[in-house]
């Protein structure tokens, strides 16, 4: 941060990135790591090397950084994840991913680059060109499996990749980030395969050898449950082999032995007749077969609306040439043809004076007719349903208004140049005490930052005896941070008032206030937190909070409630009531104003929650609160039942301080509906653990808002 012009010079420099998906890789890393600098380093390519991190409990990540990779956290699990986040955190043109796990060569990707540099947007290695170590692929997945795979994406597809499933490949990053991937698990490697091929980028494949991995556990990868997902993953981005093909079949079969049997009556072949009972079939699949292909015209219209699949010139014809008049007025034909012939059932019936009619001659007037009453119906709403779906064509998607369910990288590499506020310091506030076993990851991340405003650092620290002001002054001056380092006695500690004193030392406009045990997972993550700012009416913003590794199950599902995934405005009539379900502001992960926190400062009185009554004192004041999911931190605590309790007696008490009404008991209430559902539906053992979490939780809440203890123990519980 202290050298922002030569750091985004530097970035810019970055030719290649080489991204490795990493999960307990302790054995294997060092050599992939070391491969890969060495090739960067014998060919004088300007590049870089990441390591994708998805939550190793080895020592993968010292490791990583001891060789001078550049270590990616990615909470959510997945391969597909761990790889979108080393990708949006690249800074080369050109990105090469490979397995950590020594099963690929990283000193032979001369043949990858070379395409990318001639202006191929996808480099594919091919295993089966470049040879497969004897052992290390069973015979079945190699030549039938992979091969028959990779066949069904080219029948689906076109696809010219012959190995679909090689891990090893290269691309152009921008390219392939306009892709809009979105698969979590090991599917995501066919999802940019597919993608790429409908968006006719340009892809070549080159030879790439695949040996016995250096691992002594067994891979994290379930064959056939991968190879099920691939499949389905085909199927469901290919509504033509999944709905229309089969509907058409369908359809014909039915239409075929309808036909036969209206015209020439019972068949007879062998033994076996067929007459009206095999005509109720047919009438069944023709139906049946009609609604599988309306169902692909669905699919294909709502991919396209929604950008998920490419238009292409059937689509493009089949939409222009539709409206819904002529989708009714074609239903309507066909009801009435049905129409027609259940009235002409009845005339025949009138005419034998209501009686007894012989049904082998009676059905084959009346099977037909209600196939087609129902089919015209299908069509009727049908065409009201595509009329919906039309609703959106030609509408310019915004880039992240679709939320996603993964990373926040995802959304990082979306926006990753911003237009500075004003031309001066960004401040960031730190309160600190005894937090020196968060330090070297939290300054280590702040210094990564792609910020390119100037930064200064305010530290408050109040009586660490851990050796954290030492430690702090230490890695600011390693990493080159500007650091205003002041101490203030224990007793002068409070949540507003010691932000307020620290609001008067900053140097720059914009403030965030970052506490010591939140640690942004991203490198864009100031950028992220402070352009909503941009927006003059804009008081504040608070980024998403995700819990760490090993967090509790109920904490780790207050962390999902609080801080979803969807960014949202909050505007002043919004702010009338409280809940978690709608958080005002979070000091957390926070971004203010400092001229408007100077006009109108923290509540120094209250024992927490500080930042809620801020919050709704802007919005009543007119200004808008933005919650930024992309500006994410790993945050979170793991309390004892008497810490737990404590916390949440002081905010029921915070709650009785700032008089807040509304539909906190309510908000509340729901979300512990919500987690009981979701125990009860997938972890039913876990509902003991539930109910005395939530017990403790709401009683100390309760207690605290209603002022309910002997004072001497509130007190204590308030630390006054």
């Amino acid at each position: 941060m202290a050298n922002i012009v030569s750091s985004r010079a530097a970035q810019e420099a970055v030719e290649l990135s080489i991204v490795m998906p990493c999960l307990d890789e302790a054995e294997t890393l060092e050599t992939c790591v070391k491969k890969a600098n060495s090739y960067l380093e014998d060919n004088g390519v300007e590049g870089e090397v990441i390591v994708a991190d998805n939550g190793s409990t080895d020592c993968s990540q010292e490791i990583a950084r001891s060789l001078g990779a550049r270590v990616v956290y990615v909470p959510e699990q997945g391969y597909g994840n761990s790889l979108m986040g080393g990708i949006a955190a690249a800074r080369g043109k050109y990105v090469i991913m490979g397995d950590a796990d020594d099963s690929y060569d990283f000193l032979s990707l001369e043949p990858f680059l070379a395409k990318l540099r001639e202006g191929y947007d996808l480099v594919m290695g091919n295993r089966f060109k470049g040879g497969i170590e004897p052992g290390d692929s069973p015979p079945l997945h190699r030549h039938f499996v992979n091969t028959v795979l990779s066949g069904i994406g080219h029948l689906f597809f076109r696809s010219p990749v012959g190995d679909v499933h090689c891990g090893l490949r290269g691309f152009n990053k921008e390219s392939i980030q306009q892709l809009d991937l979105q698969a979590m698990g090991m599917e995501f490697a066919s999802e940019m395969v597919v993608k790429a091929t409908m968006h006719d980028l340009r892809i070549a494949e080159v030879p790439a050898s695949l040996t016995h991995n250096g691992r002594s556990r067994p891979p994290h990868l379930n064959r056939w449950k991968d190879v099920w997902q691939y499949l389905r993953f085909l199927l469901v981005f290919s509504p033509r082999w999944l709905f229309f093909y089969p509907g058409i079949l369908i359809t014909l079969v039915g239409s075929a032995a309808m036909l036969a049997w209206v015209i020439s009556g019972p068949i007879k072949i062998g033994h076996v007749g067929f007459d009206i009972n095999t005509m109720l079939i047919a009438a069944m699949l023709i139906v049946l077969g009609i609604q599988i292909v309306y169902f692909a015209i669905f699919s294909k219209v709502y991919g396209v609306t929604t950008r998920l699949v490419p238009s292409n010139s059937t689509i493009d014809r089949f939409m222009g040439a539709f409206t819904l008049e002529r989708g009714l007025f074609i239903g309507g034909v066909i009801c009435l043809l049905g129409l027609s012939g259940l009235i002409a059932t009845f005339v025949i019936w009138s005419s034998e004076t209501f009686g007894v009619l012989a049904p082998s001659k009676i059905m084959r007037i009346t099977i037909p007719s209600f196939a087609l009453m129902v089919i015209g119906v299908q069509t009727i709403f049908a065409s009201f349903f595509l009329s919906i779906l039309d609703l959106k064509k030609g509408k310019e998607i915004k880039a992240g208004s679709i939320p996603a369910r993964f990373s926040p990288f995802y959304y990082g590499s979306r926006l990753f140049s911003v237009v500075g506020i004003i031309n001066e310091t960004t401040s960031i506030i730190i309160l600190l005490k005894d937090g020196a076993r968060y330090l070297d990851d939290l300054v280590r991340v702040l210094a990564s930052q792609t910020h390119q405003k100037d930064v200064e650092l305010i530290v408050v620290d109040s009586g660490s005896s851990d050796g954290s002001v030492e430690r702090l002054e230490e890695l600011c001056e390693r990493y080159g941070i500007e650091l205003n380092l002041v101490t203030i006695e224990p007793h002068e500690f409070g949540h507003g008032k010691t932000r307020n004193f620290a609001l008067d030392l900053a140097r720059g406009e914009i403030v965030v206030t970052l506490s010591q045990d939140a640690l942004p997972v991203s490198e864009t993550w100031l950028d992220d937190l402070v352009r909503p700012l941009e927006d003059e009416t804009v008081a504040g913003v608070f980024g998403r909070q995700i819990p760490r590794p090993g967090t509790g199950f109920c904490e780790s599902h207050f962390y999902e409630v609080t801080y979803p995934l969807e960014s949202r405005r909050i505007d002043g009539e919004d702010g009338s009531s409280f809940s978690n379900l709608q958080l005002f502001f979070s000091n957390v992960n926070g971004a203010i104003r400092k001229s408007l926190a100077l006009a109108h400062p923290f509540r120094s009185d209250l024992v927490m929650s500080e930042d809620q009554f801020w919050g709704r004192a802007m919005l009543h004041r007119g200004y808008a609160i933005v919650y930024e999911p992309k500006a994410t931190v790993l945050h979170s605590h793991s309390y004892t039942l008497a810490q737990l309790f404590k916390r949440y007696f002081k905010s029921g008490y915070s709650m009785r301080q700032m008089e807040m009404r509304g539909n906190v008991v309510r908000g509340g209430a729901r979300t512990t509906l919500m987690l009981l559902e979701q125990v009860l539906f997938k972890c039913p053992w876990r509902l003991p653990e539930v109910i005395e979490y939530q017990a403790t939780l709401g009683t100390a809440w309760l207690c605290g808002k209603h002022d309910l203890l002997p004072r001497r123990l509130r007190d204590s519980l308030l630390g006054l």
